[in-house]
């Protein structure tokens, strides 16, 4: 099985929604604001731990894919997330 395209699709959804959620922003700005390090350090910090954590989750669902019913946590996730909005 080929895993570099599904690899770098994922790392390219994964970055742009680090970048493109408001809530990232509000997450990261008190702690850019506090922080001693300059607010450019704590945000790709924050970025790449975020980025490493999907990558993670992503590489587990792949890898167990026959143990994980991928399709009724996707489903159960959806409902969720649009609970929130």
């Amino acid at each position: 099985m080929n895993f570099g395209f599904p690899i770098i699709a994922g790392t390219l959804a994964s970055i742009l929604h680090v970048i493109s959620g408001p809530d990232h922003l509000a997450a990261v700005i008190p702690l850019a604001i506090s922080s001693q390090r300059k607010g450019w350090k704590v945000g790709i910090c924050w970025g790449l731990g975020h980025l490493l954590g999907m990558l993670l989750v992503g590489l587990l669902f792949l890898f167990f894919k026959e143990l994980i019913p991928v399709e009724a946590i996707s489903a159960y996730s959806e409902q969720l997330v649009a609970s929130h909005r």
